[in-house]
């Protein structure tokens, strides 16, 4: 009955006074930790619906924010679930039905959320398929967030937990916000993507927005700009602070209409072409054929790449490699790392780890989302003397980026890999055991005892953990290069380290990292390139 009835308690006596009560909080906080862990608890499955129900009832006078901590399918009450992972689906052109809500549920709950100004922020550490395209949706219309830790393990995992629930607690958050783009005339913003619910063609509703969230907007021209010289566009937004104070905040914008496309071209931001397209791929998601999408994206790259063979100069275009303009240069590269994320991978993928790197990705800022599909590899074992050092900038000096091809990996080599979400290290077979014993220590690590259905890739116990900066001048040089590109996200992301030995059978998920590498069913870069001439040749 209390699944189908939900009762709250009385607002009034919700929330105690902390100094008075202290004892009682802390009684609380230390009995959850061990309140449902029985066999009976776990066994009798989970009431994710009711119990969203009951905490929106609670916001529903104020607004504000709900964080629901997920670990499983939910299967109990309103919002039930149903078990669509079809082995005989995945890989298929029917996949793609897997990333669409499966519960209007949800839909319509987060709908009613936004209304109330409430958003939901998911944490979910499943051990199983847990159906986050669907539980997703609460996220995508109320402005929140999804976190995923896949074969969640308290031990591996809960440090990164903790960092990503105290930044979503602490930064700068707008509340009740609604956001209006205007156009001068000529131009439009027909197209938005991002979490939000959009209330008309120009307002978006954001019950809780955070300063380090990002949603892409896409303008078209609605008619001949023959005669006009620049167009504006403007972004407001009107949100109310913490402290209850209702502020407006506007960024107006000037594009130049240029005289020809040549001055286009150089004007060009490939690093924000790739997250927009990033973020329209994550909108079809749910409604198009993976390997459709693919053929988009390279035929989006294939046009201009025509136009620009079209406009440049003579000498250029009669050469017989592909002509790609200075400012984009790097698209190629970005738009194959794209095709190989776990949004578009060829190969057979979960579901939910699908579905957790598209609602990153929709919210991510720029910068995140480049290195979360191009990962930086960097050289350890041989560092210049200066790496590791601060230079007169002040910046930590750093070893060269490398090419993400494991041809480039030597056996007596040990290389770091960053992407913004994760660091990995990968220690050579025939690596210097001098160099070793100076930058890792033997693994304590003790695991858990986990479930037989948990993925092998989990139950890895490292050889090495890596040595404090006390242990010698190499781990301290080292230590302050990761702490450098830790820096370089400012506190955005928690990024575990996770060391692989050559031998290892788990070293293969470092070689995933290694996008120009030929995957199964997709091109290395060199050959995408040729395929790319092939598609901007003359026919």
């Amino acid at each position: 009955s209390d699944l189908k009835e939900v009762f709250i308690p009385v607002p009034e006596d919700l929330v105690v006074n902390l100094r008075e009560s202290r004892h009682l909080v802390d009684m609380l906080l230390d009995r959850i930790p061990t309140m449902f862990t029985s066999s009976t608890a776990s066994a009798s499955g989970s009431a994710l619906g009711p119990a969203l129900q009951s905490a929106m009832a609670m916001e529903r006078p104020t607004g504000g924010r709900l964080m629901l901590f997920v670990g499983g399918l939910p299967t109990l009450g309103v919002g039930a679930l149903e078990n669509r992972m079809d082995p005989h689906v995945m890989g298929t052109d029917r996949e793609y039905r897997l990333m669409d809500c499966n519960e209007d549920f949800y839909k319509k709950t987060a709908v009613q959320c936004c209304n109330l100004y409430i958003s939901v922020d998911l944490f979910v550490g499943s051990h199983q398929y847990a159906d986050i395209a669907s539980l997703g949706a609460l996220a995508r219309f109320t402005s929140g967030h999804l976190q995923y830790y896949p074969n969640f393990i308290s031990q591996l995992d809960g440090e990164k937990l903790s960092h990503d629930l105290r930044r979503l607690l602490t930064c700068f958050c707008a509340y009740e916000a609604v956001v209006r783009v205007r156009c001068s005339k000529g131009l439009e913003a027909p197209h938005f993507y991002g979490n939000f619910f959009i209330r008309s063609a120009d307002l978006l509703s954001l019950p809780n927005i955070c300063s380090d969230q990002a949603f892409g907007v896409e303008l078209g021209l609605e008619e001949s700009m023959t005669t006009a010289r620049a167009f504006y566009f403007q972004v407001a937004i009107l949100y109310t602070q913490a402290s209850g104070e209702r502020r407006i905040r506007v960024h107006t914008a000037m594009i130049p209409v240029v005289s020809n496309l040549m001055e286009l071209f150089k004007l060009s931001d490939t690093q924000g072409t790739v997250t927009l397209m990033s973020k329209i791929v994550c909108d079809r998601l749910p409604l198009n054929r993976f390997a459709d999408l693919r053929a988009d994206v390279e035929r989006r790259v294939a046009k201009t790449l025509q136009l620009y063979k079209l406009t440049c100069p003579a000498g250029e275009a009669s050469t017989q490699s592909i002509v790609i303009p200075e400012t984009m240069k790097y698209l190629p590269m970005y738009l194959l790392a794209l095709l190989k994320a776990p949004l578009l991978r060829a190969s057979v993928t979960h579901p939910d780890i699908r579905a957790s790197f598209m609602h990153l990705v929709m919210t991510m800022p720029t910068r995140l989302v480049i290195a979360l599909i191009y990962p930086r590899l960097l050289s350890l074992h041989d560092m210049p003397p200066l790496c590791g050092t601060v230079d007169e900038t002040g910046n930590t000096v750093r070893p060269r980026l490398m090419r993400l091809l494991k041809e480039r990996l030597s056996h007596n080599g040990i290389y770091l890999c960053e992407n913004g979400q994760d660091i990995l290290i990968w220690i050579g077979k025939e690596a210097d055991p001098d160099i070793v014993n100076q930058l890792f220590l033997p693994s304590d690590t003790q695991m858990p005892d986990l479930p037989p259905f948990v993925h092998s890739s989990r139950r890895h116990r490292p050889r090495y953990t890596l040595a404090p900066a006390s242990h010698s001048a190499l781990a301290m040089r080292v230590r302050a290069v990761i702490e450098g590109l830790i820096l370089d996200w400012v506190d955005l992301t928690h990024q575990p380290l996770r060391i692989y030995h050559e031998d290892e059978e788990h070293a293969q998920i470092f070689y995933n990292y290694l996008i120009e590498d030929p995957w199964p069913g997709q091109l290395s870069y060199q050959e995408y390139l040729r395929h790319l001439h092939h598609l901007t040749a003359p026919k």
